[in-house]
């Protein structure tokens, strides 16, 4: 149910930020991880899935969901119309449609994921624009995509949490393989790494809220299963 971003297209697979989350996770606990992400995916495609009885089980038994969604939705119009968005321009016709059924998507898929499972927890990668740089000339451009990127954590925020900072953060050169010469929205290995980071420290502090509220339990073995994004089992034992 994720995107490409999720399955570490351009990266090896340990340099992943998948993998680098694992890793993270595996210092807290005794972590199982199963990437199942699809490259190209969009965000009517992940409800397709959510259609899907063995999807719909797992969720059904999980504590955690992380995903990330979005990319692909605006990327045809980015890379279809390019030269276009390269000069100012007030018609943002069809960016300001697909925004809508993205905003529109992303609510039935939390909806969605909520319904099956009421306690579920949802941990949402924001929205990034991989040709903020290439594009910065195009000043109202560039604020659209900030707006859909804003309405987009306050959607996302309205079900789950979301660490907004690396939304504008991997905009950076360093962090994505996207330029003049090169088109490839992807993150770089660092940008891997940022996403890793921000997802685990957004976990840890759910995982540090949920050990003060259940004080007198400890954590055993928690199951992470990747399903386009990530599904996150944790088990709690008395002492």
């Amino acid at each position: 149910m994720g995107d490409s971003i999720t399955t570490g297209y351009g990266v090896s697979e340990n340099e992943s930020y998948f993998n680098l989350l694992c890793q993270h996770l595996s210092k807290e606990g005794n972590f199982t991880c199963d990437n199942l992400a699809n490259n190209g995916l969009t965000s009517t495609q992940f409800l397709e899935q959510l259609k899907d009885d063995i999807v719909i089980q797992k969720i059904r038994v999980v504590d955690y969901v992380v995903f990330s969604i979005g990319g692909n939705d605006f990327l045809q119009e980015l890379i279809s119309n390019l030269f276009l968005y390269l000069n100012e321009t007030s018609n943002f016709t069809n960016f300001n449609q697909v925004k809508n059924k993205l905003l529109n998507n992303l609510e039935l898929i939390c909806k969605k994921l909520k319904e099956e499972n009421p306690n579920v927890e949802l941990l949402i990668i924001p929205l990034y624009n991989p040709y903020a740089t290439l594009l910065e000339s195009n000043e109202t451009l560039i604020a659209n995509f900030k707006e859909a990127q804003q309405e987009y954590a306050t959607v996302a925020k309205k079900y789950g949490k979301i660490p907004e900072k690396i939304g504008e953060m991997i905009q950076d050169k360093k962090y994505l393989n996207a330029s003049a010469q090169n088109l490839d929205p992807h993150p770089t290995i660092q940008g891997h790494e940022l996403i890793a980071n921000a997802v685990a420290e957004t976990l840890d502090v759910t995982l540090i809220q949920d050990q003060k509220m259940n004080y007198f339990y400890i954590i055993t073995p928690i199951v992470i299963i990747m399903i386009g994004s990530y599904l996150v089992y944790k088990k709690f034992h008395k002492v």
